[in-house]
């Protein structure tokens, strides 16, 4: 028979902090987080967005990309130490080719507290960096006139967009990635409602499978 027992074993270090001092870690996180959270506010932000993916890419590469909203509340400090973490983790993790397509998903749901199969952004995200990578397409104006193909003039799946002083009807989910990607600088918005983000995902799904 067959020995599938595993000779070796792993090691973690780990610090026992007394009460009073794990309290204090807590506190002052809390403060920078409080503190961070009003500066956004001042500036007129009602959350935050980050985009996690490699933050090294070998030329002519498509990789996969998520966004994660930040809730301006006190956990946001430790939520953005959470987020260079994760894009470490996942630049390291394409360096070795080990990089699976949902890595960046699944961090960023578990950043948001949200359950990993529940629809999002990041899922969105997922699924423009796939649809991206099977057309093979190389820059946000391949990427327009691809859906625009795909669509064929179906105003179900267009949406008013001002870019460059000038406003047309424009793929919904080539808008809502513009808009999501630069959350603060765009004038353009999404539906409170998330219907766009649900009718792109849709989309995605449908043209990447």
């Amino acid at each position: 028979m067959k020995d599938t027992s595993i000779p070796e074993s792993g090691s973690l270090e780990v610090t026992l902090l007394p009460e009073s001092q794990w309290d204090q870690k807590l506190s002052d996180l809390r403060a920078s987080g409080l503190s961070m959270a009003r500066d956004m506010r001042d500036k007129g932000h009602s959350f935050g967005v980050e985009i996690l993916g490699t933050t090294e890419v070998r030329g002519g590469d498509s990789v996969p990309l998520s966004a994660v909203v930040i809730k301006l509340d006190w956990k946001m400090a430790a939520k953005m130490e959470m987020i260079e973490s994760a894009r470490e983790l996942i630049t390291t993790a394409y360096k070795v080719d080990s990089l699976d397509p949902a890595l960046p998903h699944v961090l960023g749901s578990i950043i948001e507290g949200k359950g990993l199969y529940e629809h999002s952004i990041g899922e969105f995200f997922e699924l423009y960096g796939r649809f991206e990578e099977k057309y093979q397409l190389k820059s946000g104006r391949d990427t327009k006139e691809k859906m625009e193909t795909l669509v064929n003039g179906d105003r179900r799946y267009l949406k008013q967009y001002k870019e460059y002083g000038q406003s047309s009807l424009v793929p919904v989910p080539y808008a809502v990635r513009n808009i999501l990607g630069h959350a603060g600088t765009n004038p353009n918005k999404v539906d409170k409602e998330g219907v766009e983000i649900r009718t792109s995902i849709d989309l995605l799904r449908t043209w990447v499978n």
